[in-house]
């Protein structure tokens, strides 16, 4: 692999994007921005660990002299994760950039206990050679802290993930063939994060589709009663990582055509990328997943589970100990009860709108669909 390195020139135009499953939307957003406005002048590259075709993208597994010949021939290797395939390949004549996948709430890094020698050796390798991109001002200190980065390895520019959001696009038919989104009043998303760090992680599955908010005196049938009288479609996507879960068991989840449970499956059939129902949503609920940070760009209410807090907090960990009162500015719920009259409230009144602008510059500089366009000049520059 040395004698690679040194023999293949590293070519300036080439930009090697390493794609990891479920998660490729993370960095689609960008390449998707170069397409339009640089293909003739640098060339893409995706290669996979799992050998599996991406959208319309020609892929190349990891482990062919192909890939290891695009690897060493490409200046630019973008990746979003903290993934094995930096014990595979790693080479200082490239710049690197990592687009991670949301900014940080959970503890990550080196803020995150880890008893894994290769994660750590990976974590310090991504401190030392890796370009690494912030919302605001506050999470660029987050970033530097839990990656133990140089101050001038992290840019505040936005993440291309967002610019998906904003972006100008005729894509409502589509959506609306989908999930029959005209046939309501209001849409409703929830998307619960990963709970990691329970010990039977099929257990704590099987216990949400019961209840899927985890909350006491809660049932399917007064749910959706509630859907139905104020004309909600409630749709549910669960997190990447337990989709499998879901598919293989979800007799317990509500059966109503006010809830709709979907999975990245569904959407690439359908054409749709996920953040893109963002835009015709009203409200997001969420738990810790920080998806709901990508969500609050565009200003629209949010409501936060908050009866699993301190379970949570101990299973994973919180960037901040009070992660709710300051990187969270939306309804916070306890009980299934206050969920009702807070997703009202959401679709009404709006009445936590206030608290939301003024904490929105801490969580966004740019609300705005010019991240990928921003990272892209500096990414010239380096």
């Amino acid at each position: 692999f040395c004698i690679f390195d040194f023999l293949i020139p590293k070519n300036s135009k080439k930009i090697l994007i390493h794609i990891v499953p479920k998660h490729e939307n993370v960095i689609f957003p960008f390449i998707k921005y170069l397409e339009n406005n640089y293909s003739n002048e640098y060339t893409f590259n995706f290669i996979t660990m799992d050998n599996i075709k991406y959208k319309n993208f020609e892929t190349k597994y990891i482990y062919t002299f192909r890939a290891l010949y695009e690897m060493y021939s490409s200046k630019y290797i973008i990746i979003s994760h903290n993934h094995r395939f930096l014990d595979f390949y790693k080479s200082k004549k490239h710049v690197y950039l990592n687009f991670w996948h949301g900014m940080p709430i959970k503890t990550i890094g080196f803020t995150k206990e880890q008893e894994n020698k290769s994660v750590k050796k990976r974590y310090n390798y991504i401190a030392k050679n890796f370009y690494l991109f912030a919302t605001s001002d506050l999470f660029k200190q987050f970033i530097l802290t839990s990656f133990k980065s140089e101050n001038n390895r992290v840019f505040i520019t936005g993440l291309p993930i967002t610019d998906q959001i904003l972006e100008e696009k005729n894509d409502y038919d589509a959506i609306d063939t989908y999930l029959k989104i005209s046939k309501f009043n209001k849409l409703v998303l929830y998307l619960p994060t990963f709970k990691q760090g329970n010990k039977n992680h099929k257990e704590q599955v099987d216990k949400e589709q019961k209840n899927i908010f985890y909350f006491d005196n809660f049932n399917n049938e007064d749910f959706i009663k509630f859907l139905n009288k104020n004309k909600i479609l409630f749709v549910m996507k669960p997190h990447p990582m337990e989709e499998t879960l879901y598919k293989n068991n979800n007799s317990l989840l509500p059966k109503s055509k006010n809830f709709k449970i979907i999975f990245d499956d569904d959407l690439k059939t359908n054409n749709i990328e996920l953040y893109r129902l963002f835009k015709y949503s009203d409200v997001m609920i969420s738990d810790f997943s920080s998806v709901i940070l990508d969500y609050l760009i565009q200003n629209k209410p949010t409501i936060f589970l908050d009866n699993l807090s301190d379970e949570y907090a101990k299973n994973r960990g919180m960037i901040l100990e009070d992660n709710y009162n300051i990187l969270m500015p939306g309804h916070k719920v306890k009980t299934y009860k206050e969920l009702e009259e807070k997703i009202i409230d959401s679709l009404t009144v709006d009445s936590a709108r206030e608290l939301r602008e003024k904490t929105l510059p801490l969580l966004h500089k740019y609300c705005d669909d010019k991240a990928s366009e921003r990272i892209f000049e500096i990414m010239k520059g380096l």
